[in-house]
């Protein structure tokens, strides 16, 4: 025999399903969530059938929500899993004034898995503090106000294979240690796409596409992996404060610059990553200890790579007809090595600040200059320069070093801009237009130029 209570909530749920709510048009453009079922197309219903079954839900129990549409919020205050119908289960919380999921404080361990959201005034999904090993799993949030997501200290949050698009502010918005989002989709949200606030965040294989930025680390050990970013004004932001965060082989097209870390960030690793068509620098960063390698750059409108700061590393990066320097490194300490830079419009690699290096690189037909360093102790050593329509090599400052290099076709060889103490040795030059050798230095120690 059927309990008053089953009786009772087969009742309500019945009920509930044969009283629908005309759907609020949005005229927002079709979402194509991420491995979830679309929610059958008619009216959205009430939210009592929704409400029911939460209540009847226990700790730690699993609550399967019906297929359709349903107009509601709702308040979870204990551990349990929420599971989305097959046919497609949508949450709309418009006119609701909160958020359609709202996860109370301290509560641990909640799972959604396969559920639409929309609607909601402010956030989504929001969970209050405290709510370590929350969940999404094949969620879609659209049309929110603010976040698509909301998650205030809280540690080891998941969020896979999840759709977060045309959100008010971010389409995730995470502060906690141990972050992961895998396989999600992030589409013409407002501010950016996911914001990470945490140590030991970890992305994998997401894409952002439109809106103004793509990704914001703000905490330690950030790591990007396999990525692709279009049509943003940035794709990863390294915040400052931000440290050891690492940005590797991730792809970006249509921005303005993949790679933005700003003054006071420190320790980033940008590392194998392919960008093409930037709008300005392709990779810009600023702070201290960055390592910037084994980039390949096409067409960036600005330079290939901007580095700012002190101890900046920028090794074995490919850049291709850049609008400006194919390499633009400032600081104490920096290292250019290795790079191969093709038709920049202006210097192909200009570095200024003491103590700089810059070996083994190879640059072919520079708008300007191949090599300029500009400050003391500077050593360019061991470079191939070619067809740049200035001097091959320039030294502008004091006790720096010009050695081994090659020089062909060139406006001129081997230039000494300005300072003294400098030294001039053992560099190859082939028919250069000017001079082989310009001294305009005091007291340089000039060895022999001779032909390769």
């Amino acid at each position: 025999m059927r309990s008053i209570l089953t009786l009772g909530l087969a009742a309500a749920l019945a009920t509930a399903l044969a009283a629908p709510v005309r759907a609020e048009a949005g005229g927002r453009r079709p979402v194509r969530p991420v491995g979830i079922a679309a929610t059958p197309t008619g009216l959205v219903r009430s939210d009592d059938a929704v409400r029911v079954l939460l209540e009847a839900t226990p700790a730690g129990g699993t609550l399967r929500l019906p297929a359709g549409a349903f107009r509601t919020s709702l308040v979870i205050d204990r551990p349990m899993t929420i599971v989305g119908a097959a046919a497609g289960t949508t949450l709309d919380a418009t006119g609701r004034g909160r958020a359609a999921l709202e996860i109370v404080a301290g509560v641990r361990d909640v799972s959604i898995e396969g559920v639409r959201i929309v609607g909601a005034t402010g956030d989504g999904v929001f969970a209050a503090g405290a709510n370590g090993g929350l969940r999404l799993v094949r969620v879609a949030v659209s049309g929110s106000g603010a976040a698509g997501v909301r998650v205030l200290s809280s540690d080891d949050v998941t969020l896979e294979t999840c759709t977060f698009a045309q959100n008010g502010a971010t389409g995730v918005d995470l502060d906690g240690a141990r972050a992961r989002v895998m396989r999600c989709a992030f589409l013409d949200n407002g501010v950016a796409g996911a914001r990470l606030r945490g140590p030991d965040a970890l992305v994998r294989e997401c894409s952002f596409d439109g809106g103004a930025d793509g990704l914001l680390l703000e905490g330690e050990r950030g790591d990007v992996f396999r990525c692709t970013f279009r049509a943003l004004a940035v794709g990863v932001r390294l915040a400052a404060g931000s440290r050891a965060c690492k940005v590797a082989r991730c792809t970006g097209r249509d921005l303005l610059s993949l790679v933005v870390g700003a003054a006071g960030s420190s320790g980033g690793l940008v590392l194998e990553n392919r960008v093409t068509d930037a709008g300005g620098d392709a990779i810009r960063v600023e702070g201290t200890g960055h390592r910037v390698e084994g980039n390949v750059i096409r067409g960036a409108q600005g330079a290939g790579v901007s580095a700012t700061g002190a101890e900046l590393t920028v090794g074995h990066n490919v850049v291709e007809r850049a609008g400006a320097e194919g390499v633009r490194a400032s600081g104490g300490g920096c290292v250019v090595d290795g790079n191969e830079i093709v038709a920049p419009a202006g210097t192909a690699i200009d570095v200024r600040g003491d103590g700089v290096s810059v070996t083994a690189n190879v640059v072919t037909g520079a708008g300007a200059e191949g090599l300029r360093a500009t400050g003391d102790r500077a050593a360019l050593v061991g470079n191939r320069v070619e067809d740049a329509k200035g001097a091959g090599v320039a030294l502008d400052g004091n006790l720096g070093t010009a050695q081994g290099n090659t020089v062909r076709r060139c406006g001129s060889g081997v230039r000494v801009v300005a300072g003294f103490g400098n030294r001039v040795e053992a560099n190859s030059c082939e028919g250069c237009l000017g001079p082989d050798l310009v001294d305009d230095g005091r007291a340089t120690t000039l060895g022999s130029v001779r032909a390769p």
